[in-house]
């Protein structure tokens, strides 16, 4: 929703991806929806915002993890993705992809 933009000005943890970097989804064996839950504790919790039925969206990122988790009414919060932050590979200058 327009309400969940952050304002101009805002103090806090930035959600935005490093310039350099990308969001790539966790391979399978490293998505455990038990482990990431328990590794979700130590993580800066980025964002959590709630809609009128109680659900709330939360955004944790520790270090190169980001975790995106779903907490309805009474329940247990479910993990529904999971990221590493990779660096970009670094462009040469003049390299046209051609070889002599």
């Amino acid at each position: 929703p327009q309400s969940w933009r952050p304002s101009a000005g805002t103090a806090g943890p930035s959600l935005a991806v490093p310039k350099a970097g990308a969001l790539v989804p966790l391979a399978a064996e490293n998505s455990d929806s038990a482990k990431l839950q328990h590794a979700l504790r130590p993580s800066a919790l980025l964002f959590d915002r709630g809609v009128e039925d109680g659900t709330r969206f939360r955004i944790y990122r520790d270090g190169h993890t980001e975790v995106r988790t779903l907490l309805a009414q009474g329940a247990a919060e479910l993990v529904g993705a999971a990221f590493t932050l990779r660096a970009l590979a670094p462009q040469t200058r003049g390299a046209t992809g051609a070889s002599a």
